[in-house]
């Protein structure tokens, strides 16, 4: 009788260990299923400009996207408030925000006249700032290309010439992705070994450090260049932009096409130039929606839903 009870007993214990080890397991998978948050979707829009043509005696060499208010992130896209090339969320990580003087709010946080974010790429903390003589003119982009003529005084750089290494990519745009913008050859590297080369990734809105090879199809800007000759027999293009990303910011998005011309004047090394279109979006358009744009005059645009 005795025997029997103990077997019924060790019975019944080998029983609830068991029912013990499977509600861990369960409840381990279940906070593993939780802690994968899934990506937050993000809409996209299109921008089509119907008739865009290069001033005389220059040719079109490349055409570039950038949505200022966002920031591409290895699995998402961030915000950026004051869209000065650094993400929300990177201006607030504390012992970066403390070291540089960053804002999210403002693009130049300590009124020097230097964004934060070239005070960051050249590496110049708040010590080093302050040996920065201030910019008397922070708004002057003389070759329009995204870094101020004081700024491109300090790197070397043309700020008459929006692309000084010739290599295809305007410097500002050099300078956002953390390259090189005197040196000609880095526009054809892969940095990642991902297939595409630094051009290629900065037209489609990529990482040129981090190997995205899973990302790449859902977060690429596309390009569609359809050339045309127009009533005055003069050679232009029909340009859509895709996928380009459309964040959740509450002062909009701001988006800039980048038109990047070049002319051979004699006696002179090939000049560039460019030509811009800016789109100020809402936040509230469904995805995939159109902008149209009729030309290509240095304007900008603003886009709200009625």
């Amino acid at each position: 009788m005795i025997g029997m009870m103990v077997g019924e007993c060790l019975k019944t214990k080998l029983i609830y260990t068991f029912l013990t080890l499977l509600l861990l397991v369960l409840s381990s998978a279940c906070s593993e299923i939780k802690l994968q948050s899934p990506e937050p979707a993000v809409k996209n829009v299109r921008i089509k400009v119907a008739s865009y043509c290069p001033e005389d005696g220059r040719s079109l060499v490349n055409v570039f996207s950038l949505n200022l208010s966002s920031q591409t992130a290895a699995d998402r896209i961030l915000l950026d408030t004051d869209r000065d090339g650094l993400a929300d969320t990177f201006e607030q990580t504390v012992s970066i925000r403390d070291e540089y003087n960053l804002s999210y709010v403002s693009a130049d946080a300590n009124g020097d006249g230097y964004t934060d974010l070239f005070s960051y790429q050249i590496g110049y903390d708040v010590e080093n700032q302050q040996a920065l003589a201030v910019c008397d003119e922070p708004d002057l982009d003389t070759d329009r290309d995204l870094l101020k003529d004081c700024e491109e005084a300090i790197v070397g750089t043309d700020f008459r010439d929006p692309d000084t290494d010739k290599d295809g990519i305007p410097d500002g745009i050099e300078f956002r992705y953390n390259l090189n913008a005197l040196d000609a050859l880095d526009s054809g590297l892969d940095h990642d070994g991902d297939g595409m080369n630094n051009l290629e990734e900065v037209m489609a809105n990529s990482l040129i450090f981090t190997d995205q090879r899973t990302q790449i199809l859902k977060h690429k800007v596309n390009y569609s260049v359809q050339a045309f000759l127009n009533e005055e027999n003069k050679q232009c293009y029909e340009v859509l932009v895709s996928n380009i990303p459309l964040v959740d910011v509450s002062n909009g998005n701001k988006i800039q096409l980048y038109f990047l011309e070049t002319e051979n004047v004699q006696g002179q090394e090939q000049v560039s130039y460019l030509r811009d279109v800016t789109v100020i979006s809402s936040r509230g358009f469904s995805s995939g929606h159109l902008i149209q744009v009729p030309d290509v005059q240095n304007q900008t645009i603003i886009e709200e839903l009625n």
